[in-house]
């Protein structure tokens, strides 16, 4: 359909502005919908890095490790992590 509709555009010249506009109206909705896309899949697998971690600190801490141990041993602050 695509080429059916280039040939027609070429054929009437009248409407090459208006199918670029349509088209570059597409195309950036297409680019935004994929960012927000890729944004949201960003923020979830931050929270799901933040529970690991999270997780890690809290059991360190039941197994009596300090912070500084904590710290050397996983390779982040874990204060943000302890209530």
């Amino acid at each position: 359909m695509e080429k059916g509709f280039k040939k027609y555009i070429q054929l009437h010249p009248e409407y090459k502005d208006r199918y670029e506009a349509y088209f570059k109206n597409v195309t950036d909705e297409t680019n935004r919908l994929y960012t927000v896309e890729r944004e949201g899949e960003r923020e979830g697998y931050l929270k799901r890095i933040q529970k690991a971690e999270l997780k890690i600190v809290k059991n360190c801490l039941n197994h009596g490790l300090t912070v500084k141990q904590i710290e050397e041993m996983v390779g982040f602050d874990p204060r943000p992590y302890i209530d």
